[in-house]
């Protein structure tokens, strides 16, 4: 059983919430057994379309989303636009490990290449073959115990 998990704004464009949609339907077309936790808010078709599947849970905007991370989750990420994106900073500070995200800019320097995917078909081929895919790159150095939210991101956005 797999345990995805995704956090951030369901838009189109950026983000690319319509291939959450993709992914999902190809993973119940290659016969996974999976869930998928969403913690975020955004376009109303995607959100619809995404309740209408039984294995995903939608929960809407939730800050406290890192209490309910599961160690085995696989943090999932389709977005055409990141630097580094800071649920996936907090998705490692709070023991998460196994990563997934497209391939763009900036993203090499936080996830091993195995975590890296060019396109959904190429994500449903690392889970369908038991791939796993264990974020080897070492985060910790963003969470100075002494520096708070608000630094931690004025660093990330210099990144």
């Amino acid at each position: 059983m797999y345990e995805f998990l995704y956090v951030g704004r369901l838009s189109v464009r950026q983000k690319r919430a319509d291939l959450l949609l993709d992914f999902c339907y190809k993973l119940t077309d290659a016969n996974i057994n999976f869930t998928f936790d969403i913690f975020g808010k955004g376009d109303k078709n995607i959100e619809d379309e995404l309740a209408r599947l039984e294995r995903i849970t939608l929960h809407g905007h939730v800050s406290s989303w890192p209490k309910a991370l599961k160690k085995k989750a696989i943090y999932f990420s389709p977005s055409d636009y990141e630097g580094c994106p800071l649920s996936l900073l907090e998705f490692h500070k709070y023991g998460g490990r196994n990563v997934l995200v497209a391939n763009k800019n900036g993203l090499r320097q936080y996830v091993s290449e195995a975590c890296l995917f060019e396109s959904i078909d190429e994500a449903v081929s690392k889970i369908t073959h038991g791939e796993i895919c264990d974020n080897q790159v070492n985060l910790g150095h963003f969470f100075d115990k002494k520096l708070s939210k608000t630094q931690i991101r004025a660093i990330v956005a210099a990144v």
